[in-house]
């Protein structure tokens, strides 16, 4: 816990009320998640503003007093006892016990490092399943729109695949808005990526649907 306090208020941002870590401090950096940039740009904030509107929440038949971001701090509150559990055991065995697993990641990403999970992923992979991770095919993709500028790149074996989004971030979305929208379009429907990689992925509507009824009811229940 002492640790865990330590890295809140010297590296990671988790001070209350505007405070700065000492990382943004010393750097004056007030963006740790991205290599592209110090701060985010007016476009984020911008947009921010914009979900915060009455007409965009009703759009979405959200309630008008839900914020963006409101249930964040519950979200990792309820998951604060996963950051003091060991679940390497658990991990070494999913590659063979989840029947499909697709991960979108931004290439410069500076919070979470597709390099290092698909190392360690790696290695923590048991029995047959290590040397699919180390002989990993990689191949490219590109958009429509776009289609002789190369997008990105996917490595995969049987069941276990991610796809890194060149040119973007932490927030792909905001770095790479038509890679990410070509790619999660591809998800869904199930159109063939440009390149050597094809995958179907169905989407639970149903389940999808109760857990923002849940969301809504927590937002309502919090205000």
């Amino acid at each position: 816990t002492s640790a865990l306090y330590l890295l809140g208020t010297t590296v990671f941002n988790l001070g209350a009320g505007g405070e700065k870590s000492l990382f943004q401090n010393l750097t004056g950096f007030t963006v740790q998640r991205s290599a592209l940039y110090s701060v985010l740009p007016p476009v984020a904030d911008a947009y921010m503003q914009y979900v915060n509107t009455s007409d965009f929440k009703q759009s979405l038949h959200v309630p008008v007093n839900f914020t963006i971001n409101l249930l964040k701090p519950l979200v990792a509150l309820l998951l604060s006892g996963d950051f003091f559990t060991d679940i390497q055991e658990k991990f070494s065995n999913a590659p063979s016990t989840i029947k499909i697993f697709f991960s979108i990641w931004g290439q410069v990403d500076a919070l979470f490092s597709i390099h290092e999970f698909f190392a360690n992923t790696s290695q923590l992979s048991n029995g047959t399943r290590k040397p699919e991770f180390e002989n990993a095919g990689r191949n490219t993709w590109s958009t429509c729109r776009d289609p002789r500028r190369v997008a990105g790149y996917i490595e995969s074996i049987t069941n276990f695949s991610y796809a890194v989004v060149l040119r973007a971030g932490h927030h792909t979305t905001l770095d790479e808005p038509t890679s990410v929208y070509h790619l999660t379009s591809s998800l869904y429907q199930g159109w063939k990526l440009r390149g050597q990689f094809e995958m179907y992925l169905t989407l639970d509507l149903t389940k999808a649907k109760n857990i923002l009824k849940g969301l809504i009811n927590c937002a309502r229940n919090t205000n």
